[in-house]
């Protein structure tokens, strides 16, 4: 973390936790996700006289909250308003790392510094996805995805400029349409954590593990998600407002940023507890971007383009994007030009037209995977989006940037859980899903 943010911190907050949350039932989450589908994980949940009498009640000190149920939508997925301007990302992402995705946007299609119109100063903490069992296989195969996981948080970055003149009409917070998405996870040089990554990269299936590793494994991703769900309680500041009752489960921005009361305690337990533990650059596994041309509008550039990251030593890397078979985990298309890497570019009318001349070429079998997999036609295909929206159905690396990012309100918005323009937060079917879900392994793991 940057000299910077540090020279900023004047509280440090103790990391014990007061109470332990209420369980909430996987019925009353359910009903958070637009999907017919209920999504719940292979794990299942005991009593509640079982959990009370958890090993993670009794490091909680026992003290249970009998009015609060936990996790809700908001624990796990929390909105900062684009007026809040308080987590600059030069604060939390190296500098470096700006520039190599300004460098890597300008070799994609759009051919253009985005660094041009979106200053490095302009960019902000937009929101946060904690997730307690993220997936680390590649197959879409329902009890690996929920056991062969490990906790990290996704941070969304974006540009947000104030008081801009945008079509002759004074905007007071507009939100440039572009992001950036940077993905940690806790602990990554745990030796359990690390194996299992290898057995992976090898194409073992959770079949292939022994019960011994299997149990280590477990039980350390266990720790580590109980460590991010204590801390994640720890931002609830109810306490400090005269409400009666604060809805975590809507889809919305975070309560604590509507009461003056609450916004400073919260911004600082969120610094304390997620941002400083946790957004360490030796910390991030995958980096992706997209944005539009410089000109701020959408409808008439017609082209965006994502690109792909990680980081070896500190340093950010670009690399291809790909898309690998939902249900071998095979490599099925890797987005490349001719000896340099490739973005991914894309239009609302047409997708990715190298995309679909590649894809003409390839095997039939290949061709008929990925028509289940991707978005072709962005107007249609609705069946494929439902897929796409469905995290057991669908990981991250079994679809194109641009599929997962295309079901929302209007053709041109890409912004899966972000700003368009002064609209209000973005928030795709596919996030509300991966929230439900992680509310569910939550509440099972809680539960143990």
């Amino acid at each position: 973390m940057h000299v910077k943010l540090l020279l900023n911190i004047t509280t440090v907050i103790s990391c014990a936790l007061a109470c332990t949350p209420k369980e909430s039932s996987l019925s009353e989450v359910s009903r958070l996700a637009p999907s017919e589908t209920q999504i719940v994980p292979q794990i299942v949940p005991q009593t509640v006289a079982q959990a009370e009498r958890s090993n993670w009640e009794e490091r909680l000190d026992g003290k249970a909250d009998q009015d609060k149920a936990f996790p809700l939508f908001q624990d796990l997925a929390i909105v900062i308003p684009k007026e809040y301007d308080g987590f600059k990302a030069l604060e939390i992402l190296p500098t470096e790392w700006l520039n190599v995705v300004d460098e890597a946007l300008a070799e994609s299609e759009i051919g253009e510094s985005i660094s041009d119109e979106s200053w490095p100063e302009d960019w902000q903490l937009v929101s946060l996805r904690i997730s307690p069992c993220s997936p680390l296989g590649q197959v879409a195969d329902r009890e690996e995805i929920d056991r062969l996981c490990w906790p990290g948080v996704r941070f969304v970055f974006q540009p947000i400029i104030k008081q801009l003149q945008h079509l002759s009409v004074i905007k007071d917070y507009y939100a440039d349409d572009r992001a950036i998405h940077a993905l940690y996870r806790l602990a990554p040089k745990t030796e359990s954590l690390k194996s299992m990554q290898a057995k992976l990269g090898q194409g073992l299936r959770l079949s292939d593990i022994t019960p011994e590793e299997l149990a280590e494994f477990e039980a350390q991703r266990d720790e580590q998600a109980k460590w991010l769900l204590e801390q994640v309680y720890a931002l609830r500041q109810a306490h400090l407002l005269d409400a009666d009752h604060l809805d975590y489960s809507r889809p919305d921005e975070r309560f604590e940023y509507f009461y003056e009361a609450s916004t400073e305690a919260f911004n600082r337990q969120l610094l304390n507890r997620i941002l400083l533990p946790i957004a360490q650059p030796e910390n991030l596994h995958e980096l992706t971007a997209f944005s539009l041309p410089l000109g701020r509008n959408p409808v008439s550039a017609e082209l965006w383009s994502f690109v792909g990251f990680h980081q070896e030593g500190g340093v950010l890397v670009q690399n291809n994007l790909h898309i690998r078979g939902a249900h071998s985990g095979a490599l099925l298309y890797e987005f490349k030009g001719e000896g340099a890497l490739k973005s991914e570019d894309v239009t609302t009318a047409e997708g990715d037209t190298q995309f679909l001349d590649d894809l003409e070429a390839l095997p039939n079998e290949i061709q008929s995977e990925l028509r289940q997999q991707v978005v072709i036609n962005p107007r249609e295909e609705s069946a494929v989006k439902a897929k796409i929206a469905d995290p057991y159905q669908t990981l991250v690396s079994h679809t194109s940037c641009s599929s997962c990012h295309r079901d929302n309100n209007l053709q041109f918005n890409f912004h899966n859980f972000s700003y368009f323009e002064e609209q209000d937060i973005s928030i795709a079917p596919r996030t509300i899903n991966d929230v439900q879900r992680d509310i569910a392994w939550s509440l099972a793991l809680i539960a143990r």
